[in-house]
């Protein structure tokens, strides 16, 4: 792993709680092939239709997938 990166990225279009596209980026992944996965799955849940007739648990993981600036107690809760 190359010392001077810190961590990777990804960014997608998603569909809002309010229908409205919008961009999502989330960081904090150790490898570009991990941050790819989890653009991806995002990606999918959002194509699939998960914010609606989703599982409480589905909308909350969506949710916090969204949120840059969580504390960590809030992020654990």
């Amino acid at each position: 792993m190359d010392g001077d990166h810190g961590s990777w990225y990804f960014s997608v279009q998603v569909r809002g709680l309010d229908g409205q596209r919008q961009r999502v980026r989330q960081g904090g992944y150790a490898d570009p092939e991990e941050a790819q996965e989890a653009g991806r799955a995002l990606a999918a849940a959002d194509r699939d239709g998960a914010g609606a007739g989703c599982t409480l648990g589905q909308w909350l993981a969506r949710w916090l997938a969204t949120k840059d600036a969580l504390r960590p107690s809030t992020r654990q809760g």
